[in-house]
């Protein structure tokens, strides 16, 4: 009824994945020790995966009055549980072996072709990983949404469980390293205060905390064969304030935002990698990602059909607890900290905008016109820090930081509801959409 409801939802997906790359593993050296940078070391492999997901999610609703209060409330639990195998193995450069060579490749004079190494996984070394995962997530949750006159609050906390059980087939079970297991449990809140002004302007406030299981691994140097370690759920906090607004007798609204976010264990790529027999795509966690940021918004009907949207953002991304410096040997220069260095792939300045026009709601357009709609769009991504990279110099492995350049990317998109042309068609629609292309 209008006070009480009960909702379940149920979902059940299958995720295959099969892929194999190559990829640049680093310079190869002359007879000296130096590199010329002429000539790049390949690493390959890849993975195979199939897991199962289930989600559930139960919960109660609730609206009543006390006094002058007016609740919103909402009770539930949710699960959530994900089985599956993983086989994965990645090489590095050339061998006697042409089941587990990966040829080098000039950069001046390349050779395409030739022998490539087994995309059998299990040929291509004895070290393979294959692993059998099984993870289970319970949540519970509660929500209350008050109205006190114009003004709206919102407090909420969850308690999850999270267990997650990572098999080693390639041990015999019971045996040492043949299982690992973690398991977590955080409770999290959320705070929200928003005041709705008459005449359109609604200031907010919110804090909210994160918990965020992990499905990834970090490899462990220097094991053989290689091993992992199941890593630890991310988990985080933000606070955020700001202004609506919605101008009386308009179809638009204008937003400004500030925040604060702190994320705890952030996945990032392993400053080790490639080298030390580690894959190319190898990660690790770092201790704490601070970021700051202001975020601007505006969206509204200028004339009937004519939609417009604009936005633009300016994040200040911050390790402040990164991994820690390692010292140079006689092959390897010394790796400074990310302490202090921006997150890596996050830009500093973003905007957009887009524009569309749908002549159907133009009373003017009739016709077959009236079922067309075009859009355009620009969106401008700024310079971020990228992954580091190594070059080699009196023999000795130096890494570095890049910067990449900032772009600007165009979007479109053509659209037409089929029932404007033919009764008989009402309901179908056609669109073509153009994505990232560059200017």
């Amino acid at each position: 009824n209008d006070s009480f409801s009960f909702r379940s939802n149920f979902r059940f997906q299958n995720n295959e994945l099969s892929y194999r790359q190559l990829y640049v593993g680093g310079f190869a050296r002359t007879a000296a020790g130096n590199s010329d940078f002429s000539t790049i070391i390949r690493g390959g492999g890849g993975a195979d995966e199939d897991f199962d997901t289930l989600t559930l999610d139960n919960h109660f609703a609730a609206k009543f009055a006390t006094g002058p209060l007016q609740h919103n409330v909402l009770v539930g639990i949710d699960y959530q549980n994900i089985t599956g195998e993983n086989f994965q193995q990645f090489n590095t450069g050339v061998t006697s072996d042409p089941l587990k060579s990966i040829p080098n490749l000039s950069l001046f004079n390349p050779v395409y072709g030739g022998t490539m190494p087994s995309p059998d996984l299990t040929l291509l070394s004895s070290g393979y990983v294959n692993t059998y995962s099984k993870r289970t997530q319970v949540g519970l949750y509660l929500q209350d949404q008050i109205a006190i006159g114009r003004l709206q609050l919102i407090a909420s906390g969850r308690f999850d469980w999270y267990d997650q059980t990572t098999r080693n087939k390639k041990i015999e079970a019971g045996k040492d390293g043949a299982a690992t297991f973690l398991s977590q449990n955080a409770f999290t809140a959320r705070l929200g205060a928003l005041y709705e002004f008459e005449f359109g302007l609604s200031p907010y406030f919110s804090f909210s905390e994160s918990f965020e299981p992990q499905a990834g691994t970090r490899y462990v140097p220097g094991s053989n064969p290689l091993s992992t370690e199941p890593f630890e759920p991310v988990t985080g906090r933000q606070y955020e304030a700001g202004l609506k607004f919605q101008p009386k007798g308009t179809n638009a609204i204008f937003t400004a935002s500030v925040y604060d976010l702190r994320r705890r264990k952030v996945p990032v790529s392993d400053p080790g990698a490639p080298g030390n027999g580690l894959p190319a795509n190898s990660q690790i966690q770092i201790g704490e990602v601070r970021v700051r940021g202001v975020e601007l918004e505006g969206r509204g009907e200028i004339i009937p059909g004519l939609d417009v949207i604009l936005a633009g953002s300016y994040t200040d991304a911050i390790i402040t607890q990164g991994t820690k410096a390692q010292a140079a040997t006689a092959s390897v220069g010394a790796v400074p900290t990310t302490t202090g260095t921006r997150q890596l792939g996050t830009p500093e300045w973003l905007a957009s905008g887009f524009v569309s026009y749908d002549f159907g709601r133009n009373a003017a357009v009739t016709g077959p016109l009236g079922g067309l709609t075009l859009g355009a769009g620009v969106r401008y991504v700024g310079g971020s820090d990228g992954t580091t990279q190594y070059k080699v110099v009196n023999g000795v492995a130096i890494f570095e930081r890049f910067t990449t350049d900032s772009f600007t990317l165009v979007d479109a998109v053509i659209g037409y509801d089929l029932g404007k042309a033919s009764s008989a068609l009402t309901g179908f629609s056609l669109a073509v959409n153009a994505a990232n292309l560059q200017v």
